[in-house]
């Protein structure tokens, strides 16, 4: 155990303003049946030397167990998957109804749980523009004109930040590069 900080707070346990050390240790949990081992920081009470955690202290003990566990087994995180919205500039809802699946799992996918294998799967698929392109033609008459419109500038800005051509409409080639290039 080692003593990050202390502070000056109320203790619950003694019910009175105390000296709180602010602690890490490693500690174990179970995610999906797996023990995963991760630091855990929480408070101890200088006064009555009992242990607690604030909300705060048991979300991020939960935020970094559980990325511990995406990192073994190559599972997307929430920032990569805000960031790959953001990319495309597509809500939630939009997103979700392209993928084919529910609005709030996606959005309990970017509070931090842990995806299913299969939605791990679709959603490392669509970060790459040439797959979303091919969901997004799939399903995009679930989208309302304005939401289209913002996928396809987003789109059209990917093409160019990659320096490839990624067409959008629907009579030309999905993606092309150099394909010269690409075989050397």
């Amino acid at each position: 155990m080692s003593i990050l900080t202390t502070i000056y707070n109320d203790c619950p346990h003694c019910e009175a303003m105390r000296n709180i050390r602010i602690v890490c240790e490693r500690e174990t949990m179970k995610i999906r049946g797996e023990d995963v081992e991760f630091d855990s920081v929480f408070s101890v009470c200088e006064t009555c030397g009992k242990d607690f955690a604030s909300g705060e202290q048991m979300d991020a003990e939960i935020a970094s167990a559980r990325a511990v566990y995406r990192a073994r087994h190559g599972i997307i995180g929430p920032q990569e998957i805000v960031a790959m919205r953001a990319r495309y500039d597509v809500s939630q809802k939009s997103f979700a109804k392209l993928l084919d699946i529910g609005e709030l799992t996606i959005n309990s996918y970017e509070q931090g749980v842990i995806p299913s294998g299969a939605h791990n799967s679709l959603l490392r698929l669509v970060s790459i523009p040439e797959n979303f392109l091919r969901l997004y033609r799939t399903n995009k008459d679930k989208l309302s004109d304005r939401q289209k419109a913002k996928i396809d500038r987003a789109l059209s800005r990917l093409a160019i930040q990659d320096g490839a051509t990624l067409e959008v409409g629907e009579s030309t080639p999905l993606y092309s590069k150099n394909l010269e290039a690409d075989k050397k």
